[in-house]
């Protein structure tokens, strides 16, 4: 960005200042200025820069930069990414690689990732992958591996094994065997120790895991209980396992934290993932217990969380007349008269690690015998069938458990958590534990209720709407609120809708009034707002509007007032400002992207001059005539950068255009635009208009005849005229000055409102007639094809130019706002929008695409065209297609007319059949013009069969007179793959049915039958791409 593209980057960067500036953040311009300005020119001297290392910058020579300059963090100190990692962003972002396990077609041995495959059962081995079933190999050996994980023997004290046999203790280099991790040592003809190691090992003495060939740490501390961050990396297995909690190969690793743990495979890393759990299984939940007068059940299927089992609770009330009595409703009488209570309950196990007991004899409870239970923890123990029993597993020393101090190898789960020492809720004493310290997953601290407050959810409707549906009694169990759950039915014929019971046949029963219409505008000055809740009447929902007056310099668009920068606004082009004098007119430039329009009239011939002028500024100035034809542009021609235009005008009206040279350029506070005349007084059209002839007669609102007579007097630029009213007869309208009889369709119709002009493409627009013609009750307008040239486009039918300071930025594969992204560029040549951008694209986005013929603003023709019986995806694709080619589906969106569509002037498969009225088609030419009701033109009705390729809909077929080829039907094309009947009319004479085939593969297979006789027949492989079958129509 060194040379010419710093002239775009130096524009771009202009309106960030301006929009800083505007915003009064002088002190932010300053910084930013600097940034954009003058920092990007230090050491420019090529195309090229190279950048700092540690600045968050990824500049030419770096692959990351993360904004130090540390290593063992995924970006070196020479910003390179390291080996392990992959980096994304500026300043970079930096994550372990996440290792892909290598199992495909392995049942065990390593994965590659520091684990393994799978484990054989005995007596299988592994071997290469497989798991095999082995047989011993022991014949003649005294010692060592039989091959199977077993031993051929062992030898005595004082000797080792070598080769299968007992030698001597040091009397061999294999003696003792200096081969680790179970590798065979066997002695070489040099008499050296050779190792052969297991598939997992490698190294002379079979001492490094193969995962580990590649790790250039110290080796020794991998593994070693304490996270090194150079190790901390794929090639060294993570630090073997040091780094996190989940995998530290120790019983406790002093510095491992979820910020240290880098293993994408551990559990820290994994979103459901719990090693404690895998051979766990939770099918025993708890007794039910009463919680107040509720019973407490709970789900036959558990879920395992660290180990222990947690069970889905359900809240349940007891019938009346009953209480909840040991998880059990029993009756509310009194029924312990007859029944003693002598037999202690027997201990059982709460849970893995807690024994539950009871201390004295039951009591008789509603005829229940009720023990309360003691909760004993066992210490370094586990609860197994109702007793506390040694856990192997604890290695913690003497004393440590339960004394009142946490102590971190202790906080296992085979340690009971160190008896309880590291839960504030489990510690006896006084303790140092804390929330952190505690992960016993049955402490209160992590029973999920601490911080969980359970409210009584909203009631709701059940799923066959006809009750409610509500929570009552809200507690949490286990770490889930659970509620007591209720139903009220609604009435017969009535139906819950928001979680209450409604009469159907009310018609707002089921309508909710919560989606007011936007925001509005009632006129420039305006603003309707709607109530956020309605009131349904009748089915409808009626929304309370509010009407708010935008301020005095400013303007509503969209809902929203917005500040405009002088009175003089909107001054756009379908609102421009009106000159009815010549003289000075004041206006503003702001912001720097506006553009200002002027409309004057004039009634004779004339010399005009327009011209910009102001104390700085550099205006651009256009001249249009009323249909929106250029007839003048000027840039400089003015005082200093300001504009003048000199011209010679016939009468009418005409529209000037005042801009900015650059929408990078400031905005222009005040300018002045002066028009000037010869002769001066061609605005006054008395001086010109000639009132001698009277005007054609004319109707007036309440239907009579009025007629004129002249001379007339003109008054302020119109001709008025004595005026005579007469009516018409019964029966008969006035229309157009005229009585007419009344049955005629064209009576009373005044064809003065054509279509709105428009573009059927970015480059061709078309224009209708201020007057059109009345038939059959329709008024059809003549309509101008505009098609725009070489650096033009179209905008509501007309071509406008594209006055841009940087033609090269059109279609450069970046969105360039404000006049770059306009219907008369092009939309920026297309880089606005992802469906129309080439390039990098990286701003071409929904939100900037403007453009109405992308993909992305495409109506959806389904709903544009409700009653189109054809394929809506072929309206407007650029084929013409017969069966969209109708009124109820848009006249398959101007395909068929070379006025809209210039391809399908030279098309064979799709050929232009116009039959749009409003460019200039006749709908009746869809017909050969003969009419079966009419007597005098006589006819045959023939019926065409055709079966479609049901692969390709790729077929058009239409019918045409042999010889001449005039098309009399057609053409048509296929919505679906099924079989089609079509009924035509003809006169006698001599046609042809034409298929064309888009893929020239043929396939359409078909016939024409007059009544029970076939005329013509043909089947999909006696034509390619065109097949023509003819057939003759004879009359009675």
């Amino acid at each position: 960005m060194c040379n010419q593209d710093r002239a775009r980057t130096w524009g771009k960067k202009m309106t960030i200042a301006t929009n800083l500036t505007s915003s009064r953040n002088f002190a932010l311009l300053g910084a930013v200025l600097w940034t954009l300005f003058f920092m990007p020119l230090v050491g420019c001297s090529s195309e090229t820069a190279t950048g700092i290392c540690g600045d968050g910058v990824v500049a030419t020579g770096e692959s990351c930069d993360d904004g130090n300059t540390e290593d063992g963090d995924g970006c070196s100190a020479a910003c390179a990414v390291e080996e392990g990692f992959t980096c994304e962003g500026a300043p970079s972002t930096c994550e372990p690689e996440a290792c892909q396990p290598a199992c495909e077609d392995k049942a065990c041995g390593p994965d590659g990732c520091g684990g393994v495959c799978g484990v054989c059962e005995d007596p299988a081995v592994c071997q290469a992958g497989e798991c095999v079933q082995c047989e011993p190999q022991c014949g003649g050996l005294e010692c060592g591996n039989d091959g199977c994980g077993g031993s051929c023997g062992e030898c005595s004290t004082g000797e080792v094994c070598q080769g299968g046999a007992c030698i001597p203790d040091g009397s061999s280099p294999c003696a003792p065997n200096p081969c680790q991790n179970g590798g065979t040592c066997d002695e070489d003809a040099d008499g050296e120790a050779v190792c052969t190691c297991t598939e997992e090992y490698t190294g002379d003495n079979c001492e490094l895991l193969v995962a580990l060939e590649n790790c250039n740490g110290d080796l020794a501390n991998v593994g070693n209980g304490i996270c090194e961050n150079s190790l901390n990396i794929l090639a060294c297995l993570y630090d073997g396992g040091d780094c996190c909690v989940s995998t530290c190969p120790l019983d406790y690793c002093e510095n491992a934290t979820d910020s240290t743990c880098f293993d994408p495979n551990a559990c820290e890393n994994i979103p459901i993932c719990d090693l404690e759990c895998e051979d766990v299984t939770c099918e025993t939940p708890p007794a039910p217990y009463c919680s107040g007068e509720l019973v407490v059940t709970f789900s036959t299927d558990g879920r395992c969380d660290d180990g222990a089992c947690f069970y889905t609770p359900t809240l349940s009330a007891c019938a009346e007349g009953t209480s909840c009595v040991l998880g059990t409703c029993v009756s509310a009488t009194d029924a312990c008269a007859d029944i003693t209570c002598d037999s202690v309950t027997e201990p059982t196990c709460i849970d893995d690690t807690t024994l539950g007991y009871a201390d004295a004899n039951p009591t008789c409870n509603d005829g229940v015998c009720d023990s309360v239970i003691q909760h004993k923890r066992c210490p370094s123990e586990v609860c197994q069938d109702g007793a506390c029993v040694p856990n192997a597993q604890c290695s913690a020393e003497d004393g440590t458990l339960g004394d009142g101090t946490c102590q971190p190898s202790n906080n296992t789960a085979s340690c009971n958590y160190d008896n309880g020492d590291c839960c504030p809720s489990t510690c006896a004493g006084a303790c140092d534990a804390t929330t952190d310290t505690c992960l016993d997953p049955h402490a209160s601290e992590n029973d999920g209720c601490a911080d969980l407050a359970c409210d009584a959810p909203q009631p709701v409707c059940n799923e066959a709407q006809d009750a409610i549906i509500s929570g009552t009694a809200p507690q949490c169990i286990q770490g889930s609120c659970v509620y007591l759950e209720t139903s009220e039915a609604c009435p017969d014929e009535w139906l819950c809708n928001n979680a209450t019971c409604v009469d159907v046949t009310d018609p707002c029963a089921l309508v909710t009034c919560d989606s007011p219409p936007s925001t509005e505008c009632l006129d420039s000055d305006t603003v309707r707002s709607y109530a956020a809740a309605g009131v349904c009447t009748d089915g409808e929902c009626d929304y309370a509007t509010t009407d708010t007056d935008c301020g005095e310099l400013e303007i509503c668009t969209s809902g929203v007032c917005y500040a405009i920068a002088d009175a003089f606004e909107p001054d756009s082009l379908g609102s421009p400002g009106v000159l009815t004098s010549v003289g000075a007119t004041s206006r503003s430039i702001d912001p720097s992207d506006d553009e200002d329009f002027f409309e004057f009239t004039i009634y004779v011939e004339a010399s005009v001059t327009l011209e910009t002028s102001g104390t700085s500024g550099d205006t651009k100035l256009y001249l249009y005539n009323e249909s929106g034809t250029e007839l003048g542009y000027n840039d400089d021609g003015g005082s200093g950068l300001f504009s003048r235009i000199d011209s010679t005008i016939a009468p009418g009206t005409y529209i000037a255009k005042v801009t900015n040279y650059s929408t990078f350029s400031s905005v222009i506070s005040s300018y002045t635009l002066t028009l000037s005349l010869t002769p001066p007084d061609a605005f006054d059209g008395c001086g010109y208009i000639d009132c001698t002839v009277a005007p054609e007669p004319s109707c007036n609102e309440a239907g009579d005849i009025v007629t004129y007579t002249g001379p007339g007097e003109c008054v302020d630029n119109a001709c008025i005229y004595t005026e005579t009213l007469s009516n018409c007869d019964e029966g008969f309208i006035c229309s157009n000055g005229l009585c007419l009889d009344a049955s005629d369709p064209c009576a009373g119709i005044v064809c003065d409102s054509p279509p709105t002009t428009r573009c059927t493409s970015p480059s061709r627009g078309v224009v209708y007639g201020d007057t059109g013609t009345c038939v059959e009750g329709e008024c059809i307008y003549e309509s101008t094809v505009n098609l725009c040239g070489d650096n033009e486009g179209c905008d509501e039918g007309l071509c406008l130019a594209c006055e841009v300071s940087y033609p090269t930025w059109l279609g450069d594969g970046f969105c360039d706002s404000s006049s770059y992204n306009s219907a008369a560029c092009g939309w920026d040549g297309g880089d606005c929008c992802p469906s129309t951008c080439t390039g990098s694209c990286s701003s071409a986005t929904e939100a900037n695409c403007q453009d109405p013929f992308a993909t992305e603003n495409a109506p959806d023709l389904s709903e544009l065209y409700p009653d189109c019986t054809g394929t809506t995806s072929w309206i407007g694709d650029g084929n013409c297609d017969g069966a969209t080619n109708v009124e109820s589906c848009g006249w398959d969106g101007g395909d068929c007319c070379s006025e809209t569509n210039s391809t399908c002037a030279d098309s064979t498969n799709y050929p232009c059949n116009c039959l749009d009225p409003e460019l200039g088609g006749d709908p009746t030419d869809a017909s050969d013009g003969s009419d079966p009701t009419d007597p005098s033109d006589p006819s045959a009705t023939l019926v065409f069969t055709l079966d479609p390729d049901v692969y390709y809909l790729d077929a058009t077929w239409w019918v045409e007179t042999d010889p001449g080829a005039e098309r009399v039907h057609g053409p048509f094309g296929f919505s679906s793959d099924a079989v089609s009947e079509t009924s035509l009319e003809f006169a006698a004479g001599d046609y042809c049915v034409v298929i064309q085939d888009a893929y020239g593969d043929g396939g359409t297979i078909g016939n024409v039958a007059s009544g029970d006789t076939t005329l013509a027949a043909w089947s999909g492989t006696d034509y390619t791409d065109v097949g023509r079958f003819c057939f003759t129509v004879t009359l009675p």
